[in-house]
C-alpha cells in the first residue's frame, strides 16, 4: 500500500494533549472516498480545507463530519484553536476510486455508517476486514451488536480486496438504551452510601424508622444501608417540641444499598458486559468520554469482532433522581483474535529420522491436540507436498489440552511410521482464541530404502491400507539428494554400514542387485527386506557377521561366489554370535571354493521358513553349523554339494525340523548330525543323490535324543536314523 503522510504543529509546548483528534482521513491508499471526521471538546473551534490553502485564511469551520469528494493525491490542512493554543495538521492520502462494496451500507449525511442492536453490516466470509489500530485481518461476517449500547464510539473499518483497501468509520450506540434521571428531591444528598447531606446548611433534628429523636448540628449524619429506611427530619428552627400540634416534617425514603451485577470475573472479557443495578428502582450514571452525562437503566459495554474497548468508569446509583453511592467500575471488552501460534520443531525436514520435539513461540495460552497418526510399518511414500492422499484427521473441542510448558513429544516407541497431524490454538486472557493452526510431520526412525534400480518399489501401508506409491515415475525429483525415503533411496548400499551399528532397529528395504559387497559387522537390531529380486552378492572373504545383534532377512537372495581353491578353509557366508537369525522368503546361495559353511552359529538362534540354502565346495561342505544354539527350520530347501557334506551340524543345542528337504550330493553326506542335541523331526525328506549302503540320513550321538519322529522319509540313504 502506498503511504502518505500526516504532520502536525504545536505552539503551545505546555500543552502536550492534541486538541483535535483525526478519526479520518489517515495516510495511505484507499479504494472508496473518504470522510473528514474529528473528535474535539465544544471549547476548541477547528477549521480545515482540502486544496492546501491555510484553513483559517480561506477555510471551512468545522461542525461535523462531512464526506471529501476527492480522489487521485489530497491533502487536507486542519487547524484547531482553543483560548490562547493552536495546532496545525496536515494529512496526504490517495484514493484510488474502485466500484463501491454492494454490501457496504451507504454512508448517512455525516458520512459515517451506524452499527448499533438494529443496524450492521454484513461482510461475506470470503473477505477479510480490521478495525480500529488493529492490523489483524479477520474473516468478514456480520457486525451487529446483540443487545443495544450506550456507549457511542466511532470505529475506523478496513476491508480488504483484491483492487485495493476500502476505510470506512462506524458509529456505534443505541440512542433507545438510554434513560431520563427523575427530578430530585434537591434539598438531600448522599457524599456516599452511609452519609447523608442536608443541604440546608443548618441544624435539624431527625428521626430514623420513627425512632428517637435526634439533632445534627452540621445537617450530616450516617446511616446504615443494609436495609430501607425511612426518615422524617426538621428544620431545627421550625421545631417546636411543646407544640400542641404535631410538627410537620419532610419525609425521605433511604433504599437499601444495591449492588453492580454482570462484572465480570477477570478484568478481560470476550463477551458483552451487561451491568444493572440489583435492584431494578436504581438507575445508573456515568459520564462519557465528551463529557456527557448519561443515565441509563442497565449498561451494555459491547463492541465488535476484531476490535477492544477499555472501561474505567465511576458508576453513580440514583434512587428517585437522588444519586446514592458509586463505583468504580475497570474491565476490557476484548474481540481481538490473538496471534496463530507458531509450531517450534526439532524436526530438520518433514521426513524426520528421529523423534520430534515441538514447542511453541507465544504470549498466550497455548491448546493443543495430537490426532489420530497414520500408521505404516513399511514407512511412507510422502513428503511435504503431497499430503493431500492423507485427509486432515478430525480432533474433538474436548481433545484440546492445556501446553503446560513441556515440550510435545512425537515418537514411535515400536518402530511403526507414523504420519503425525497436530493442532493448536491460541487463547488470551479474555478467552478469545486464535484461529487453529495444524502442523504435520513423518516419525519414522527405522525405515530406509536403497534402490539401485530408477523405479521405485511399492510401498503399502499395512495398518490403513493406503497406498503410498506415486504412479506416476515423473513425478520423482531425481535432482534430489538420496535421503533414504521411499521417495529419494539411497543408490548404493554405502549407508548400510552405519546402520549394522546403530542404538536403535532398522528397516532397510533392498530392490536391486548389488556385487562385490564387503563385511557388514553387525552388533544392532537389523531387517533387510527385499523385494523378492534383490540380490546381496559378497566379495572372497566377505560375508555378514553378527555379535550381539539380531538380523532379520525378507525377499533376498545372498550370495557368495568364489570358485577358486585358494580361498580359506573355513569360510562362512552368515556367522552368529551371542545373536538372532531368522530368514523368511530368502536363497542363500554359497560356493567358498575348498570349503565353507553357508550359516555358523554359536550361543544364538536361527529360524527360516520357505528359504532355500544352496552350498557347494571342493571339499568339507555344510549348510548349517550350530554351537550352544537353537534351530527352528521350516519349509527349508537345502542343497549341499562337496566330497564330505553335512547339511544340519548341530552340538549341544536343540532344534526343530518341519515340513524341509535336505539333498546331499556328496561321496561322505549326512543330512543332519546331532552331538549332545534334541531334535523334533517331521514331515521332511532327507535325500542322498548317491545311494549309500549303512550310512543313515541322520546322525546323533549317545547323549542326543530326538523328541520327535513322524512323517519323514528318506532317498539314497540306508535309513532314517543310526541304528
Amino acid at each position: 500500500m502506498e503511504e502518505g503522510s500526516s504532520t502536525t504543529e504545536n505552539n503551545d509546548t505546555k500543552n502536550t494533549a492534541p486538541l483535535v483528534n483525526i478519526i479520518s482521513p489517515v495516510s495511505g491508499t484507499w479504494a472508496n472516498i473518504q470522510p473528514l471526521v474529528l473528535e474535539r471538546d465544544d471549547n476548541t473551534d477547528v477549521y480545515y480545507s482540502f486544496n492546501g490553502d491555510d484553513p483559517l485564511k480561506s477555510g471551512f469551520v468545522y461542525d461535523g463530519s462531512v464526506r471529501i469528494n476527492l480522489d487521485g493525491d489530497v491533502m487536507v490542512r486542519i487547524t484547531a484553536v482553543r483560548d490562547d493554543a493552536m495546532e496545525s495538521y496536515t494529512v496526504t492520502y490517495s484514493v484510488n476510486k474502485q466500484e463501491d462494496l454492494s454490501f457496504v451500507p451507504e454512508e448517512n449525511i455525516h458520512a459515517y455508517i451506524e452499527v448499533n442492536s438494529e443496524k450492521g453490516i454484513n461482510i461475506p466470509s470470503s473477505y477479510e476486514y480490521s478495525l480500529g489500530v488493529s492490523d489483524i485481518h479477520n474473516s468478514g461476517r456480520n457486525l451487529k451488536f446483540t443487545k443495544p449500547v450506550v456507549i457511542e464510539r466511532l470505529i475506523p473499518l478496513k476491508i480488504y480486496t483484491k483492487n485495493g483497501i476500502f476505510r470506512y468509520i462506524l458509529k456505534t450506540g443505541d440512542i433507545n438504551a438510554r434513560s431520563k434521571l427523575e427530578k430530585a428531591q434537591n434539598d438531600v444528598t448522599f457524599t456516599d452510601w452511609n452519609y447523608l447531606e442536608f443541604k440546608n446548611g443548618k441544624p435539624i433534628i431527625y428521626s430514623v424508622d420513627n425512632g428517637t429523636l435526634m439533632e445534627s448540628k452540621s445537617g450530616h449524619i450516617t446511616i446504615d444501608r443494609s436495609v430501607d429506611h425511612t426518615i422524617i427530619w426538621y428544620e431545627k428552627d421550625d421545631y417546636d417540641p411543646k407544640a400542641k400540634e404535631k410538627n410537620l416534617g419532610k419525609t425521605l425514603f433511604v433504599p437499601a444499598k444495591t449492588e453492580l451485577v454482570g462484572y465480570p470475573k477477570d478484568l478481560a472479557s470476550s463477551d458483552l458486559v451487561n451491568l444493572k443495578p440489583k435492584n431494578a428502582e436504581y438507575i445508573l450514571g456515568f459520564i462519557a468520554e465528551n463529557g456527557e452525562q448519561i443515565y441509563c437503566k442497565e449498561l451494555t459495554v459491547d463492541t465488535l469482532f476484531g476490535d477492544a474497548l477499555g472501561f474505567n468508569k465511576e458508576i453513580s446509583f440514583y434512587y428517585q433522581g437522588v444519586k446514592q453511592g458509586s463505583v468504580v467500575v475497570t474491565f476490557v471488552v476484548d474481540k481481538i483474535l490473538p496471534d496463530k501460534p507458531e509450531f517450534i520443531t526439532s524436526a530438520k525436514q518433514f521426513y524426520s529420522r528421529e523423534k520430534v520435539v515441538l514447542d511453541f513461540d507465544t504470549d498466550y495460552s497455548i491448546y493443543y491436540a495430537i490426532a489420530d497418526s497414520y500408521t505404516s510399518k513399511d514407512g511412507f511414500y510422502l513428503n511435504s507436498d503431497n499430503t493431500d492422499r492423507f485427509p486432515m484427521p478430525q480432533v474433538k473441542e474436548d481433545d484440546y489440552i492445556l501446553f503446560s510448558g513441556d515440550p510435545v513429544v512425537l515418537e514411535c516407541p515400536d518402530y511403526i511410521a507414523r504420519l503425525f497431524t497436530v493442532y493448536a490454538y491460541a487463547q488470551d486472557f479474555a478467552g478469545n482464541k486464535s484461529p487453529i493452526v495444524s502442523y504435520r510431520v513423518v516419525v519414522d526412525t527405522a525405515n530406509y530404502y536403497i534402490s539401485k534400480d530408477t523405479e521405485l518399489t511399492d510401498v503399502k501401508d499395512s495398518t490403513n491400507d493406503v497406498e503410498l506409491k506415486s504412479n506416476n515415475l515423473s513425478e520423482v525429483n531425481v535432482s534430489v539428494i538420496p535421503d533414504g525415503t521411499a521417495m529419494h533411496p539411497y543408490k548404493n548400499l554405502d549407508s548400510l554400514q552405519k546402520f549394522v551399528t546403530a542404538k536403535s532397529k532398522k528397516i532397510v528395504h533392498i530392490t536391486g542387485s548389488f556385487t562385490s559387497l564387503p563385511t557388514y559387522d553387525v552388533t544392532a537390531d537389523l531387517e533387510i527386506i527385499g523385494d523378492g529380486n534383490t540380490e546381496l552378492n559378497f566379495a572372497p572373504g566377505c560375508g555378514i557377521n553378527i555379535i550381539n545383534g539380531s538380523v532379520y532377512i525378507c525377499g533376498c537372495t545372498v550370495k557368495y561366489m568364489n570358485y577358486t581353491s585358494e580361498d580359506r578353509y573355513q569360510n562362512y557366508l552368515f556367522n552368529a554370535l551371542n545373536s538372532k537369525l531368522l530368514l523368511i522368503d530368502c536363497e542363500i546361495v554359497s560356493r567358498p571354493g575348498k570349503s565353507g559353511t553357508a550359516i555358523k552359529l554359536t550361543n544364538s538362534s536361527m529360524s527360516a521358513a520357505n528359504t532355500g540354502i544352496t552350498v557347494q565346495a571342493i571339499s568339507y561342505v555344510s549348510a548349517i553349523s550350530a554351537d550352544n544354539s537353537e534351530l527352528i527350520l521350516k519349509g527349508i530347501r537345502a542343497v549341499v554339494v562337496g566330497q564330505t557334506a553335512v547339511a544340519i551340524s548341530l552340538n549341544k543345542g536343540i532344534g526343530s525340523l518341519d515340513s524341509s528337504t535336505f539333498n546331499v550330493l556328496s561321496d561322505l553326506p549326512r543330512a543332519v548330525e546331532l552331538t549332545e542335541s534334541s531334535a523334533v523331526l517331521k514331515n521332511s525328506s532327507y535325500v542322498s543323490t548317491k545311494c549309500m549302503e549303512d550310512v543313515p540320513a541322520i546322525w546323533l550321538d549317545s547323549k542326543s535324543k530326538i523328541f520327535i519322529n513322524e512323517n519323514n522319509t528318506i532317498s539314497g540313504f540306508s535309513t532314517l536314523l543310526v541304528e
